[in-house]
């Protein structure tokens, strides 16, 4: 590449990006500049600005910008640098990027931006980057938010029926309403907890990871869904190792997880079936298995069924097994499915053990 040929295509990648271009001979001394470099500068002429550039001279100098060379592999390839820059009135920072030029073309490449554009488009980028994180946040609560609320209905309904039996109830019955309402008392809480984390934002809620049993868990998320199984049909047959299983994470977060699992196996057997569940500590890890008898995933599609907003059904949403693989993930564990076609689906979850798991 000779010295020659830079200022055409140069300046063309200026033009097109719209930012400052200068070229450097060896000693330092300005060989091109671009029209935006000059406007940036606050010069109307090439001539203006090489007669005010040896104070830029100096400091890219003393920064150790003009001493970058491309046959060095030991050495910086680039230097920035901000450059608090006066012109008559006028006053700017501006953002230097120093490049190397190659070896057959001694000298250098200065990039020029101005330091507040920048500023601004990276203010940008980030608020668009929390914008697009807060509309997953609430399309993510959103879906957690209709599971549980509908198997409390469900549950009140249940207890509305036990309440009109009278106080002279057997005390099964009683134990039965004591059961249903601790259910609804525990549901209501977590909502109240993940509704607490949306309100707490523009800043996204911070994950509180602590030991906790997931056979507990399982247990209230598998009672939570259990008047949905009664009223599908649906056998429920819950297998859990004796003794806690204990994990560390975002108790909440994997609680909903299990939910959207078993939602998903329930309404996979509109009509009844069976749903097998089991836990325990296998191999210095947590295994849970949520297997129903449902006609299984299409092969086809069953590498896409993590993907967000990706459902095979009318009426479905394609957030709830999204949401299950993501929180699983965050607790270092994975989350795999095995189905064959007609004989129902099996997604099995292991979770690595807390210190003292068992």
């Amino acid at each position: 590449m000779s010295q020659t040929t830079l200022p055409s295509w140069i300046g063309a990648l200026g033009r097109a990006m719209e930012i400052g271009i200068l070229t450097l001979d060896s000693r330092g001394d300005l060989s091109f500049s671009n029209d935006a470099a000059r406007q940036l500068f606050g010069c109307a002429t090439e001539d203006e600005l090489r007669a005010r550039w040896p104070p830029v001279r100096r400091k890219l100098r003393a920064e150790g910008a003009l001493a970058l060379r491309r046959d060095r592999a030991t050495e910086r390839r680039e230097v920035r640098t901000d450059l608090a820059w006066r012109r008559d009135a006028v006053r700017r920072r501006l953002r230097l990027e120093v490049h190397a030029l190659e070896e057959d073309a001694a000298g250098h490449l200065v990039v020029v931006k101005d330091r507040d554009l920048v500023d601004a488009l990276e203010t940008n980028l980030r608020d668009a980057s929390k914008m697009r994180a807060l509309a997953r946040l609430f399309v993510s609560v959103a879906h957690d938010l209709k599971a549980p609320l509908n198997a409390i209905f469900l549950n009140l309904e249940l207890l509305r029926r036990a309440l009109e039996t009278g106080e002279a109830a057997p005390a099964a019955e009683r134990d039965k309403r004591s059961r249903i309402l601790a259910t609804v008392r525990s549901e209501i809480e977590r909502l109240g907890r993940m509704l607490g984390e949306v309100l707490r934002l523009p800043s996204l809620p911070q994950e509180t990871h602590r030991p906790f049993d997931v056979a507990r868990v399982l247990k209230e998320a598998v009672l939570l869904l259990h008047p949905m199984a009664r009223d599908q049909n649906v056998t429920v047959n819950l297998a859990i190792a004796a003794g806690p299983i204990r994990v560390r994470g975002h108790r909440d977060r994997l609680k909903q997880a299990l939910i959207n699992l078993l939602l998903n196996a329930l309404e996979a057997m509109p009509e009844g079936g069976r749903l097998d569940v089991d836990a325990a500590a296998r191999g210095g890890a947590a295994e849970i298995r949520i297997r129903d008898t449902g006609p299984g995933i299409p092969r086809e599609v069953l590498d896409r069924i993590w993907t967000l907003h990706f459902t095979t059904r009318k009426s479905g949403s394609g957030i709830g097994l999204h949401v299950a693989r993501s929180v699983v993930e965050a607790l270092g564990g994975r989350i795999a499915v095995e189905s064959v076609a007609g004989a129902g689906a099996c997604f099995v979850i292991t979770l690595p053990l807390a210190a003292g798991g068992t």
